[in-house]
């Protein structure tokens, strides 16, 4: 026993001495039309479990595409319980290293393919993509919907909430540390914010009548919303430290699921103003402009904004929900990003403004898919014997 603690303490003091004198460059790496770099993982010695773990989250990452043979990119390294030492080889152009420092397998794995692609995606959004969560929806039993939360390979599941009513729409907070939500009981619904860490709730509406479609602003001091305390179905933004809000809206369209841009001076949302069936709309905060947007299909719904200018929602074609985005910057003309069977519903940007996580119903069970809008592929994430729906993607890291 003693032999073979020795012949191991032996091989990772050689492999951190040789890493010690590895080169570092700097990475600039274009990756082909499928926005993805490949990638042979060669292992990271003396910790088993964050070693299986790597592989799961190179997937997950969507970034990476694991490979046996000739890859763009080599990645190896030695761990130990809290620290994990890794090298990324480019090719014969030389190699870079990094170290991570963990308390648990999971989260040492999720940071060294964050790392990873740091090193190889340096000009994207990428930064703890892997230890980004999702929140979403489960149904627990009869009238009763909770809400819990999962990483992006669909592991460390956790409930959020436990109360014996409806918790729908859950949304994080620009910082990742809460989620609001909407709160529905026999006779009031009310918008709730969560924080995790401490766990401590508090109330951020609950006028009479509805309160429902909560959506924090970039800077966290506002949040736009749905109310009907007015006798119509309005939208509105609250601040948070005064409590004074603005209605935005006025009329008898019903509006529905408000969503900032990454500037916050821009609300999206939905309504059927105009017509009977929904469409996107959005309105300048300052000048108190209202512009209906070109959208695919006869109908958009849910959407959501990204970090790069873009809406993704669900658009009604050929009377089935499929997803879309719209590119506000006008680069790229509406199109359909997802064409499977099945209703696609939902969907909520990942923090690199490339992926997506949304619910798909098909076969009459409702699961939570993560879609590549570059590609189109999708992968399931999460599927129980309970219908999961409304899922929200963090945009950074959750500590």
């Amino acid at each position: 026993m003693l032999k073979k603690l020795f012949l191991l303490c032996a091989v990772l003091f050689t492999a951190a001495t040789a890493m010690a004198q590895v080169e570092t460059i700097t990475i600039n790496f274009t990756p082909g039309a499928g926005g993805e770099a490949s990638i042979k993982y060669m292992g990271i010695n003396g910790n088993e479990e964050l070693n299986k773990l790597v592989p799961i989250f190179i997937k997950a990452s969507g970034w990476l595409k694991q490979v046996s043979s000739s890859a763009d990119f080599d990645l190896r390294g030695v761990a130990n319980s809290t620290t994990c030492e890794y090298i990324v080889s480019v090719g014969g152009a030389g190699e870079t290293r990094g170290r991570v420092t963990f308390s648990n397998p999971r989260e040492g794995a999720k940071k060294v393919v964050d790392a990873v692609l740091a090193v190889i995606f340096p000009k994207e959004n990428v930064k703890e993509l892997c230890q980004s969560k999702i929140a979403f929806c489960v149904d627990t039993g009869a009238n009763r919907r909770n809400i819990y939360t999962c990483d992006i390979a669909g592991g460390d599941v956790q409930k959020l909430t436990d109360f014996n009513s409806l918790c729908v729409e859950p949304t994080w907070s620009p910082d990742a540390t809460s989620i609001g939500y909407t709160k529905y009981t026999n006779s009031s619904t009310s918008i709730l914010e969560t924080r995790l860490n401490p766990l401590s709730t508090r109330v951020l509406t609950s006028f009479p009548g509805l309160n429902v479609g909560v959506s924090f602003s970039p800077d966290f001091k506002r949040i736009a919303f749905v109310g009907s305390f007015e006798k119509t179905v309005e939208l509105y933004v609250k601040d948070i430290g005064s409590k004074s809000q603005t209605r935005l809206t006025k009329g008898y369209a019903v509006e529905a699921s408000p969503c900032w841009n990454p500037a916050g001076d821009i609300i999206c949302y939905v309504s059927n103003e105009g017509g009977r069936v929904p469409k996107l709309f959005t309105v300048n905060l300052a000048a108190k402009t209202r512009t209906r947007l070109n959208t695919v299909g006869s109908e958009a719904a849910t959407p959501d904004w990204s970090v790069n200018n873009k809406i993704v929602y669900s658009a009604k074609v050929n009377g089935s929900y499929k997803l879309a985005v719209n590119d506000m910057t006008g680069a790229e003309a509406p199109r359909i990003v997802s064409s499977a069977e099945g209703e696609w519903e939902s969907p909520s940007w990942a923090p690199d403004g490339r992926h997506v996580v949304c619910a798909r119903t098909s076969g009459g069970k409702t699961a939570l898919y993560i879609v590549d809008t570059i590609s189109g592929n999708a992968r399931l994430l999460l599927q129980t014997k309970n219908r999961l729906m409304m899922p929200s993607w963090s945009p950074k890291a959750v500590r």
